[in-house]
């Protein structure tokens, strides 16, 4: 089944429309037609259950992302994305906005309390990048992404929250 409905317009008037593919079996995709993103999968629970459809070693949005990547080009249709800055100077940026890198650090804690793990860690890194030295910040860092890591289901996401735990922030 093909269901197909207006989901916007770009500003010189062009219609975005967003086209959901139903396989008949619980299993669908949502495609934009702005550069074809691709907005969501799902996958009926009775399929995800399976013992050996488990996430164990990789995770299904990763291996979307590949999937996309090989065929429809890395780019993600952000214009921002294209050509970003550095991460550091990013985060300078941000954190300059936040009111400090301090800050920046208190409301990835919050963030992390909430249950918020994703949003947490991209503060948390961006915080570590302006004060490295900052020990506070460097073990709130370590703390967030300790319970990221334990939070995943996946040895690649575990190994990976593991692993920037332990570094040091900031590497480009």
């Amino acid at each position: 089944m093909i269901a197909k409905r207006d989901f916007g317009s770009l500003p010189d008037g062009s219609a975005i429309e967003l086209f959901r593919l139903a396989s008949g079996h619980g299993m669908s995709v949502e495609i934009l037609t702005y550069g074809g993103i691709v907005r969501a999968i799902e996958v009926p629970p009775h399929l995800a259950e399976r013992p050996y459809l488990q996430p164990i070693y990789d995770e299904p949005e990763f291996i979307v992302r590949n999937v996309w990547r090989l065929y429809g080009g890395w780019w993600d249709g952000d214009p921002a994305a294209l050509k970003p800055p550095p991460a550091t100077a990013l985060a300078r940026e941000v954190a300059e906005l936040a009111g400090g890198a301090a800050a920046l650090m208190r409301r990835a804690e919050e963030r992390a309390a909430a249950g918020d793990l994703a949003m947490a860690c991209q503060l948390a890194e961006w915080a570590a990048r302006v004060a490295p030295a900052d020990a506070g910040i460097v073990e709130a860092r370590r703390t967030i992404y300790r319970a990221r890591a334990e939070a995943e289901t996946s040895l690649m996401a575990r190994g990976i929250f593991r692993d920037a735990a332990e570094r040091k922030p900031g590497g480009e």
